[in-house]
């Protein structure tokens, strides 16, 4: 098995969307994008994200995501 290099994201649902941005962007993280019902967020230099999961958004739910230094 491969082994993991860093945490990649992690998606989470949110009440209020703008709410969590201003939480958020006020711990440091950078607002990538923005749509209606998510949007994305980064810290730190290797680029580690944090998505924020409206109510409304129905296409993931809650996760996490790694990087892996090989596929082995």
């Amino acid at each position: 098995m491969g082994s993991v290099s860093r945490l990649g994201h992690v998606a989470i649902r949110v009440e209020d969307v703008d709410r969590a941005v201003v939480f958020y962007t006020g711990l440091g993280m950078r607002l990538v994008w923005k749509a209606d019902d998510w949007c994305y967020l980064e810290a730190g230099e290797g680029r580690d994200g944090l998505a924020l999961l409206g109510p409304g958004y129905k296409t993931a739910g809650p996760h996490f995501a790694f990087h892996f230094k090989n596929r082995e």
